[in-house]
Order: C-alpha cells, then structure tokens, then sequence
C-alpha cells in the first residue's frame, strides 16, 4: 500500500471464488498467533477486520498493511457512530450534545449534575517515549479503564481532547463522584500499565491523572442558555483539574479541597 493510497482504495471486500478463506479464528492463529499488535485491535473490531483478514491469508495484503488497514476502518466507524477510536468513549461531539441534554434536564427538574474532567499526567513524556504507537495503546487502556469503571447505565464519559476526559454523573452530587474518581485514579496505574505492557509496551513510570470535580449549581433565577451553563461546568471543572497538576499532579480537586490546594501552591511558590 503506497502513501496516498487508501484501505478501501485496496482491499477487496471479498477474496475471488478460487481462493479457500479459512475461518477468522484459524486465520488468526495461523498468521498472529500471540501477536500483541493483533491481539490489541482484532478481538474488538471481528466483523471489521473479516474482510481485512481475508485479503491478507490470500496474500493480497502484508500483515502491516492489514494492521493498519483494521485501524483506519475501526476509527472510521467508532467516529461514524459517536465514538472516539482511540479510548472508545463518546467522541467530543456526542459527549456535548449528552451532556447539553442533560443540563436542560437537571435545570429544569432540579435534579443534581456532576462531572469529572480528568487527564493523563505527563502524556507528552508518554508519548516521546513510547512513540505515537505506544501512546495511542496507553490512551486505549486508559478509556478501558474508565469504561470498566462506569458501571451505571446513566454514567457516560467523552474524549474532550488530547489525553482529556470528561465524566458525566446524571443525579449524582459532587461527593460520591469525588470519592468515585479517587478510586479510579488509585487504580490506573495498575490496570494501565498492565494493559499496556500486553500491548507490548512498559511504562517505565506509571500512568496516572489529574481530576477536576464541578456540580452543576443553578437557582431558578439563572436565566442562562444550557449551553452557556454547559460551558461553565467544563470550565469550572476544566480549572480544578489543572490545580492539581500544579499541586504535584495525581490527585483530585473538587469545591471542598480547591482553597486548601491553591494555598499549598502559593505557599510552594512563596517558600520557592
């Protein structure tokens, strides 16, 4: 496959009639065995990844080209569909139209509204070391960890960015999603890393990340549109998380600890 060329510019969708196409799982053992490039994509993009397959054991394809090819499909679909296909969260799209609906219906019903705006610490370093490759598989691991975490049907999260975040807890205060989040964080550098050291890569320091906690707090009174109350939650959210990079990173800030935390990074300025 040349540079300018395209996966749909050079995969046949089905192998000629003459070429005998073993089954997907045969096909996978037969030529990838424990790969762990193969072992990353494949189990979770099966029907993408048949047609791809097929072109490959009949030789049409080299296994890098099929790699990539798994990719390029997988990413187009998960974006097709509203999700981002790197960490398999909402795409920032989705994640805002979620999140302007919900606004409406907590502002309007009274009912509590509290998100999470979370980053990996030190990602660029990640990245350097790693390579984009080793990166995207730490990002993967990272939306695997939060998905796995989410475990009630009205709890959602979105990439907003880069390596950020947001986490949204319909009918839920500030208090059980701080605790929540805390939890979340204690655990990534575990399940992170050991994810992706299957992916075959090692962090040679742990992955961790910065959370900022923000409910939504609106009176009667406040007239705003949603979207401009949306905005300001992100932001508010968005601001207390990057207190706790500047307080050392690997922490989380919410309404009850923001003062304390800005006193401890005036008092390191004052004393630097």
């Amino acid at each position: 496959m040349t540079d300018g060329q395209t996966p749909e510019n050079t995969i046949a969708t089905r192998p000629p009639s003459h070429v005998e196409t073993p089954s997907i799982t045969r096909g996978i053992e037969k030529v990838w065995g424990s790969d762990p490039e193969y072992q990353r994509i494949i189990p979770l993009e099966t029907d993408i990844a048949t047609a791809v397959i097929e072109d490959m054991l009949a030789g049409r394809l080299s296994k890098e080209e099929a790699i990539r090819a798994i990719a390029v499909r997988s990413a187009e679909s998960k974006v097709a569909s509203g999700f981002d296909g790197t960490t398999g969260l909402n795409n920032r799209t989705r994640l805002e139209e979620r999140l302007h609906n919900l606004v409406g219906n907590s502002r309007r019903g009274g009912s509590k509204l509290t998100i999470a705006f979370a980053d990996i610490d030190n990602f660029k370093l990640i990245n350097d070391t790693l390579t984009h490759d080793g990166g995207d598989s730490v990002l993967n691991a990272w939306g695997g960890h939060i998905l796995s975490g989410l475990r009630r049907e009205t709890d959602f999260g979105g990439r907003y960015g880069g390596e950020e975040a947001v986490l949204v807890f319909p009918n839920t205060g500030e208090n059980w999603v701080t605790d929540f989040m805390e939890g979340l964080r204690r655990e990534m550098p575990s399940t992170v890393g050991e994810a992706a050291m299957e992916m075959g890569y090692d962090l040679t320091n742990p992955a961790t990340m910065s959370i900022g906690i923000a409910e939504l707090r609106a009176d009667s009174t406040d007239t705003r549109p949603d979207d401009v109350m949306m905005k300001e939650l992100i932001k508010i959210a968005d601001g207390r998380m990057y207190l706790a990079k500047e307080n050392g990173r690997n922490q989380t800030v919410d309404s009850r600890n923001e003062e304390h935390v800005r006193r401890q990074i005036e008092l390191g300025k004052t004393n630097g």
